[in-house]
């Protein structure tokens, strides 16, 4: 194509002589200034002959301006997901391995002649670029809900202008005052295990809600996953039992155009009476939920004999003498073969069964032999669920099956009171005193608010909303945070703020007095994440930033305010784990049990995580001790 001030050419951009020649022949002036944009071009061809297109541009055009955008960040989760896809479809990223940072894309433009190097991620070019009037704008445009796939998207492409001759920088008035895509706070590495839990049916889902129920049991209600070999919305209940590992699925059998169940980003509380409470969320993001749904489950366990024959699980010697000690036995479906002592002494080694028995009963399950005895028997048995009580903890087997369970109800509450405006990327968390039991509710987003900052108050008893009109140093509005309950405070961490920005702050709130106040500490921002407390300290899952570097695990000492952060494991170019849009579940005083997560991208497509994995946390846990117990001793 040919005009008076258009040229449009195509030339092999491996062969420099033929384009130069193909320039010439259009007249262009190679002394005039130029603008040369390469938009995910070099990243497809090979290191060397991409290297020889920026060296041919600086030495080519005498005052020109190189803009390059194109992928960076390939050996991180989300940066190998992206990977695949281009391979995919056909179309490698053959440089990316080559130059995988901003700082390697800036050493080799200087290596190649090019000055006054500007660059910036996306992340940093759409928040520093555009004013907020803009970007309110574009953000009102539609409703949108991928924040994570598009902050890890932008954290993964970066634009960077070099400059020849005498043409002026294009950012020069824009001032960097804080470079977000590194930690603020140094993380300790190789401290994180997390492994995977085989011989049990997969659960692969994101933005669903998980809830204790009873002691041994994790709920799973709602997300976008895998459902009768689709992805969609999901519609089944998950039991996961955090012993055996063992995992069943319940249809609740209700009709989602009448009941929201099916939704994501909703909160899910576990009352004192076992029952459920799901709030919030939303269908789409046009379509949100403002039904409050009880669950009532009865899973009619039945406690097994005691006082038979035990296997220690440190010495592995049948214990018949052990004292006072609970057990499990083999069920109906033959998953436990053997009866494991918990709990108590063995007067064998002299050693606790505690630590151990989750490994144990996994791996119990996993090797259990399936016969057509047991296949019988496990038909015969179908709504059958052994429990064992000890006094250090509560096991329970669940039959591994699918189908509808006969003892779940769903009811949709009839509210009433001051009624909060539907949301999704909220929390709850229940607060018993010895007046009431409640649902805290805090932020979220709506419709029309990017990040809420109300609270709400749900009495189960009454179904009644009251709006907690709170005091102190209030922090400023929340959605994708995280909430716990530590002694009498509600433990408010990360979020977005209503500039869609990661926090890296902190806040309680004390529910006697409704009076807010910050934590002095230091962690890196994360939003998308979870968060538990143990034995005093918070701990956060995962998560999101603006970092290049996903975040990994905080604990932070809540008396205190010491922290530390702890990096994730090297990413498994097969077995991806994407730490967003997670639940969690604590297991024990170091081990914490995940399930689900990932996202879609608009891009690259759809990951689910493979889950369950069970993280270790034990490592973790003694570093941060020991810094708060160095910490006494100096003061």
């Amino acid at each position: 194509m040919s005009a008076c001030d258009y040229k449009l050419l195509g030339a092999d951009l491996s062969q420099i002589n033929t384009l130069e020649a193909a320039l010439k022949l259009c007249h262009i002036d190679f002394e005039l200034p130029t603008l040369l944009l390469s938009e995910c071009v070099l990243t497809y061809m090979t290191r060397r002959t991409a290297s020889g297109v920026v060296r041919w541009a600086n030495e080519t055009f005498a005052n020109s301006v190189f803009v390059l955008y194109e992928q960076i960040n390939p050996t991180d989760a989300f940066g190998l997901f992206m990977q695949n896809h281009f391979q995919t479809v056909g179309s490698p990223l053959k440089c990316i391995n080559f130059f995988p940072t901003i700082q390697a894309q800036k050493d080799r433009f200087t290596q190649m002649g090019w000055r006054n190097l500007e660059v910036l991620d996306m992340n940093e070019f759409y928040n520093m670029m555009l004013d907020d009037i803009e970007r309110d704008r574009v953000e009102k445009l539609e409703m949108f809900d991928e924040y994570e796939e598009w902050h890890l998207k932008c954290a993964h492409y970066m634009v960077l202008l070099g400059y020849n001759g005498n043409c002026n920088q294009l950012l020069s008035g824009m001032i960097k005052l804080t470079d977000k895509s590194l930690k603020a706070v140094k993380e300790y590495d190789g401290m994180v295990k997390v492994s995977r839990v085989t011989g049990t049916r997969v659960i692969r889902r994101f933005g669903h809600a998980t809830a204790q129920l009873g002691t041994g049991q994790a709920v799973c209600v709602g997300g976008f996953g895998e459902q009768e070999g689709k992805h969609m919305r999901v519609t089944d209940i998950v039991l996961v039992d955090s012993v055996t590992m063992a995992i069943k699925v319940i249809n609740p059998c209700v009709d989602n155009r009448l009941i929201e169940v099916s939704r994501m980003h909703a909160s899910l509380s576990t009352l004192q009476d076992g029952r459920l409470f799901l709030i919030g969320g939303r269908l789409s993001p046009m379509k949100l939920c403002s039904q409050v749904v009880a669950i009532e489950m009865n899973c009619g366990k039945e406690k097994i004999n005691e006082g038979e024959g035990f296997v220690c699980m440190n010495c592995g010697k049948n214990d018949d003498k052990s004292e006072n000690m609970n057990s499990i036995k083999e069920s109906n479906n033959g998953a436990c073969i053997k009866l494991i002592s918990v709990g108590k002494m063995c007067l064998n080694c002299s050693k606790m069964n505690i630590s151990d028995s989750n490994i144990f009963l996994k791996n119990s399950i996993s090797e259990g032999k399936e016969n057509s005895e047991n296949k019988e028997n496990f038909a015969k048995s179908e709504e059958k669920n052994v429990n064992l009580n000890s006094e250090a903890k509560n096991i329970s087997v669940i039959n591994e099956d699918h189908g509808n369970y006969k003892d779940v109800k769903v009811t949709v509450i009839e509210q009433k009171g001051d009624l909060p405006c539907p949301r999704w990327r909220h929390t709850a968390v229940v607060y018993s005193n010895k007046e009431e039991e409640a649902i805290i509710v805090y932020g979220g987003r709506s419709q029309n608010v990017l990040a809420l900052g109300d609270c709400y108050k749900f009495l189960p008893d009454s179904n009644a909303w009251i709006k907690v009109e709170t005091t102190g140093l209030l922090p400023e509005a929340h959605q994708s945070h995280s909430a716990s309950i530590w002694n009498n405070h509600m433990v408010i961490a990360g979020g977005l703020n209503n500039d869609l920005e990661p926090l890296s702050s902190v806040y309680l709130l004390n529910l006697d007095t409704n009076m807010w106040s910050q934590l002095n500490c230091e962690i890196n921002p994360r939003y998308s994440h979870t968060a538990h407390v143990i034995d005093n300290v918070l701990i956060l899952i995962g998560g999101v930033s603006f970092s290049h570097d996903a975040p990994g695990i905080a604990m932070i000492h809540l008396p205190s305010g010491i922290s530390a952060e702890f990096k994730l494991p090297a990413a498994d170019k097969e077995n991806l784990l994407m730490l967003h849009r997670h639940t969690s579940y604590i297991m024990d005083e170091n081990t914490v049990l995940l399930l689900g997560g990932g996202g879609n991208c608009f891009s690259f497509g759809t990951h689910l995580n493979s889950s369950p994995l069970l993280i270790d946390l034990s490592e973790c846990f003694t570093t941060i001790k020991q810094t708060i117990s160095n910490s006494e001793i100096k003061t």
